[in-house]
C-alpha cells in the first residue's frame, strides 16, 4: 500500500517521455492525455500535452487516499486507447514533512 504523495511513482518519467516521442513519431494530433489508474479504476494522476512542444507538463495528482498496484497507464492514440499495466512500481520512501505557509510573515 502507497501514500498519495508518493507519486508520481519511480520510472513513471521516462515512461511518459517514450510514450510522448512515440506518439510525436507517429503524428498523432494532440493533446496527449495520459491517465494513471489504480486496480479499481480510481484515477490516480493524468498528465496533458497541449501541443508537440509542450515540455512543462507535469503529473496531476488526483487523490489523496492510499493505492497500491496494479495500476494501469492509459493514453489515447488516434481513435483507439491504449493501455498498459504494471504490476509492481517502485515508489520514493512517503514524504512525511509537514509544510507550514510562511507567506503571513512576509510581505509579498
Amino acid at each position: 500500500m502507497f501514500k498519495a504523495n508518493q507519486l508520481p511513482f519511480i520510472g513513471y518519467k521516462p515512461m511518459v517521455k517514450k510514450i510522448k516521442k512515440d506518439f510525436d513519431k507517429d503524428g498523432h494530433g494532440y493533446p496527449l492525455e495520459i491517465k494513471v489508474k489504480d486496480g479499481y479504476g480510481r484515477l490516480l494522476m493524468q498528465q496533458t500535452f497541449k501541443n508537440v512542444w509542450d515540455r512543462k507538463s507535469k503529473p496531476e495528482i488526483m487523490t489523496d487516499g492510499d493505492w497500491s498496484a496494479p495500476i494501469t497507464v492509459e493514453y489515447q492514440v488516434g481513435p483507439a486507447e491504449v493501455s498498459e499495466m504494471l504490476d509492481e512500481v517502485e515508489c520514493a520512501p512517503p514524504d512525511n514533512s509537514v509544510q507550514q505557509d510562511l507567506s503571513e510573515y512576509f510581505e509579498v
